[in-house]
């Protein structure tokens, strides 16, 4: 085998910094730029204009970009596609005879040369192409029609043939593909920060709905963990005032996750705090806003949760569950169990209230009892193999916990990324725990 030695082509290497330019440019702008300025070196051009023709009447155009080579700065020059359709539409001028125009068949997309041009000054384009002598029209493509056309132009009145024409109309075209592709991604890059904003606004209110810190109430300590999967989530908790040496507590799942579960979310805050007065009964208060929800007709929003109401001198735990996960309950031995209850159905489902049914359930619990309350986030936290952590994995990280709410907490969020592999999580994960000091 025997290589030829192109390291001597002037032509080559401008070529490569052309397409290395290309490569690293940022937008359109930057990469039109950087083939302009290259490509004088290898192919002489004395002017050039580029037009959008995209959606115009034939004989229309709008322009953008105008060069001269004895310029050192573009004459008319557009910022992207906003400014092609900020730009004025013309008629007329060199640009409208260059133009492909209507006959029998319409008007064909073809790539022409023009010799012997007699340029003067242009009522659209001024002096822009004073002087110039021949002209190759390049229509680029896009989705097989000509949406804009390159103006390639030589003082030369015989200046382009026909292999030039050739060329040109590959070069053109592929680098047309190209901005247009680089313009998408601009354009998702913008929607995507915009998005962004969105959601982060979305988590930023959803935040402020949760309460700040934890309950004060004698006898009972209390911590949390909220960690949703994304930037806004569909899980959800609360604390309610309920009187004196008791407190309501509430914990909730909103069918998915991300902006549309958390608007849900902000519902079922506002329908909840719609009726303190029913903050001391669970039943009424989940009928309530099951009735909210249900009525709102918000597909596939349905809701589970639990509530209940803490009394600390009784140490009594009435509480309802609507679709949702049992609470676990760690005695001051260590054992973990259930908190057995009878479920209901989940909320938002159906508003009639003889179908929506809630069994309080009142559990007599004891000094040193801590009770943890959950979503299915946590519970239904699959490993790499796709297997579930499930309540078993739970109890095991509740009973090796230390003995503050705090304690217990901390050992499950530990015990979840730890089995996860990650920090990262499919589903919402929230945490209420709350224990009877002794």
């Amino acid at each position: 085998m025997k290589w030829i030695d192109t390291s001597r082509s002037l032509r080559i290497a401008i070529l490569m910094e052309m397409l290395e330019d290309v490569s690293r440019a940022d937008g359109p702008d930057e990469a039109i730029r950087a083939y302009a300025a290259r490509i004088r070196k290898v192919r002489p051009i004395d002017a050039f204009v580029s037009v959008s023709v995209r959606g115009l009447a034939i004989g229309s155009y709008r322009i953008g970009r105008v060069e001269r080579a004895d310029r050192a700065k573009p004459l008319i020059q557009t910022d992207g596609a906003a400014g092609w359709d900020r730009s004025p539409v013309r008629t007329g001028g060199i640009i409208g005879a260059l133009l492909p125009q209507p006959g029998p068949r319409g008007a064909r997309d073809e790539p022409r040369i023009a010799h012997e041009l007699a340029t003067g000054i242009d009522p659209v384009l001024g002096d822009a192409i004073v002087g110039m002598g021949s002209c190759m029209a390049i229509p680029v493509l896009d989705e097989g029609r000509a949406v804009s056309w390159w103006f390639l132009f030589r003082r030369d009145p015989r200046g382009y043939g026909q292999e030039d024409l050739e060329e040109e109309v590959l070069i053109g075209n592929l680098f047309g593909a190209l901005t247009r592709h680089m313009e998408a991604l601009e354009q998702n890059t913008a929607l995507s920060e915009k998005l962004k904003a969105q959601f982060d606004e979305v988590a930023r209110v959803q935040r402020a709905l949760l309460p700040v810190g934890e309950p004060s109430v004698a006898g009972v300590s209390f911590a949390t963990s909220y960690l949703p999967s994304g930037q806004a989530g569909g899980d959800y908790y609360d604390f309610l005032a309920t009187g004196a040496g008791s407190i309501g507590v509430f914990i909730a799942d909103v069918s998915g996750h991300g902006p549309a579960a958390a608007t849900v979310m902000a519902m079922l805050h506002a329908i909840l705090h719609a009726r303190p007065e029913l903050w001391g009964s669970p039943a009424q208060l989940m009928q309530w806003a099951n009735q909210r929800l249900a009525s709102s007709s918000i597909e596939g929003g349905h809701v589970t949760a639990v509530y209940g109401v803490l009394n600390a001198g009784t140490r009594e735990f009435e509480f309802v569950r609507a679709g949702h996960p049992i609470p676990r309950v760690r005695s001051a031995t260590g054992l973990v169990r259930p908190l057995d209850s009878e479920a209901g159905p989940p909320m938002g489902i159906v508003a009639d209230p003889g179908a929506f049914v809630l069994k309080p359930t009142r559990a007599a619990l004891s000094a040193g009892d801590t009770v943890v309350l959950y979503t299915d986030g946590a519970s239904e936290a699959e490993n790499p193999a796709g297997e579930q952590i499930g309540v078993d994995g739970l109890d095991r990280a509740i009973a090796s916990a230390g003995p503050g709410p705090r304690d217990v907490v901390n050992a499950l969020d530990r015990a979840l990324v730890e089995f996860r592999g990650s920090s990262n999580r499919a589903d919402d994960q929230t945490l209420v725990v709350f224990r009877l000091d002794g």
